[in-house]
């Protein structure tokens, strides 16, 4: 077996050997061959060294070929994200003697230190891991790698650390992105702020594309809409057909209300960018951006795309249809809108998610169609409110009083004058569960003092009672003395 294997490693190792010249000129392409077999034979270690030791004799004047030797027999992967390393082979001390050996051959040569400190990470010395990456500033200050390596491992316990060694890059290049590369770090850490920070002093044009992409990207996350629509914009600038400029400059436009420029770039998104995978926030902010030029039909056009959209979530769905009921309501559809939105509740009641949101909504839809009818039109939607009101508050005792407030509140249009008294029953119930309540909020308060004012205001003019309507309107000005019906109302009782 070991005569295979021999023989197996002679012929790989052979034609790095007899590339001479070329593999000289090829250090990339010696290195994969060195990295392929070491890969392949790290078993037969004793077959193996001496044909990897023949290999660096050839190649002793060339410190990458020997790193790359030293990394073939120490080959680890960290996979995005995670915090484990991936281990391919394992010779640390192999490793380290040719690390050595690349040293020796060209003390500056940079990538030989951080390998020595990149094995130590894994090994979870990084004590060990800083020293090599100190040793790396040393052997080349000229160098940013050496700085870059030290400041990534000792921004996790040490920022101030990092931020310090990485600056003192500027000593010997002034014009490093020292800015941009604590950017990046930040980026990877996923610490937006300190990004931000970063990206904010940076030289844009420093910056490459996907860079440009995160800076205007968590500027939009953070709400920090102007400043995205800015770095976006630039972007834009430089990668025309970049989706996600497009899509940044398209979403920031919307929340800032700028739609002529929202709708542009949404066209450019849709049409004129490479790959743009459309998610399904294009097509909500589309919608918005049609719902702020008032173009609603084409806004509900562009809503009801989430429901086909495969990778909408039912919250999405829910979204979109408040904003379709949303369109029909500004379009003056109220017919469609609340029969819309009843069909939403019935599902909901039969999911058993429905509550009283969902009542003040439909109540809310009658309240706007009674302002916009006249004669009994006005009157049906008035009692078609007070009826969902009166029902919320049956189902959600909690929220009773809200009930009771609205229901008053349509009482002086359902019985104008007070002449019938319809307002009496919500009154006094809203006193019975508030007045003595301790701890009343200040919505709270204005129930009252509206039941107060209704009650004052009856008993003055309808049942002339004044002595009951001083009193009520007393109450009312006790809560809010500004309150202008109550202190009209009180001068006519010679009140002073």
């Amino acid at each position: 077996m070991k005569t295979t294997m021999r023989y197996a490693i002679a012929a790989v190792l052979a034609l790095v050997a007899a590339a001479g010249v070329r593999a000289q000129s090829d250090p990339k392409a010696t290195i994969a061959a060195i990295d392929t077999v070491v890969r392949k034979y790290s078993n037969y270690k004793d077959v193996l060294d001496p044909f990897v030791e023949e290999v660096y004799r050839k190649f002793r004047k060339n410190p990458e070929v020997i790193t790359g030797i030293a990394k073939a027999y120490y080959t680890f992967s960290k996979p995005h994200g995670q915090p484990y390393y991936t281990f391919v082979t394992r010779d640390s001390a192999n490793a380290y003697k040719y690390i050595e050996l690349a040293i020796e051959n060209d003390p500056t040569y940079v990538p030989a230190y951080i390998l020595g400190g990149d094995i130590q990470v894994t090994m979870d010395n990084r004590e060990g891991a800083l020293s090599w990456y100190r040793r790396a500033i040393a052997a080349d200050k000229a160098n940013p790698e050496g700085y870059l390596a030290y400041a990534a491992l000792a921004m996790d316990t040490d920022s101030a650390d990092a931020v310090r060694t990485l600056m003192g890059v500027r000593d010997y290049v002034p014009d490093y992105p020292v800015e941009l590369a604590l950017a990046r770090m930040y980026e990877t850490r996923l610490d937006v702020a300190a990004s931000l920070g970063y990206f904010d002093k940076a030289d844009r044009d420093s910056m490459a594309e996907e860079d440009l992409v995160h800076y205007a990207m968590n500027h939009y996350v953070m709400g920090n809409y102007r400043q995205s629509l800015d770095v976006a914009s630039y972007g834009h600038g430089r990668y025309p057909r970049n989706p996600v400029f497009n899509r940044l400059v398209f979403w920031n436009n919307t929340v800032l209300k700028n739609y002529d420029e929202a709708l542009a770039y949404a066209d450019l998104l849709f049409n004129q960018s490479d790959n743009p995978e459309i998610v399904v926030e294009d097509y909500v902010s589309y919608g918005r951006a049609y719902m702020g030029k008032k173009q609603y039909a084409n806004a509900v056009k562009m809503f009801e795309k989430v429901y086909t959209f495969g990778k909408a979530t039912d919250k999405d769905k829910d979204g979109a249809f408040q904003s379709i009921v949303t369109a029909y309501r500004e379009m003056g559809d109220y017919d469609r809108a609340i029969s819309m939105y009843k069909d939403y509740m019935a599902r909901l009641d039969k999911e058993g998610k429905l509550d009283a949101t969902e009542y003040n909504q439909l109540g809310m839809m009658y309240n706007e169609l009674a302002e916009i009818s006249n004669g009994e039109d006005k009157m049906r939607a008035y009692t078609q409110a007070d009826s969902v009101y009166a029902l919320m508050g049956e189902r959600f005792p909690a929220n009773a009083a809200v009930a009771l407030y609205y229901r008053l509140a349509f009482s002086y249009s359902l019985d104008p004058g007070a002449k019938n008294g319809l307002g009496i029953p919500h009154a006094t119930g809203l006193i019975a569960m508030l007045e003595a309540k301790p701890d009343r909020s200040k919505g709270e308060d204005s129930f009252i003092v509206l039941a107060y004012d209704y009650l004052s205001y009856y008993y003055a003019t309808v049942k002339v009672r004044l002595p009951l309507a001083r009193e009520y309107c007393q109450k009312a000005l006790a809560i809010n003395p500004d309150d202008a019906q109550a202190n009209q109302l009180w001068k006519a009782l010679g009140g002073s």
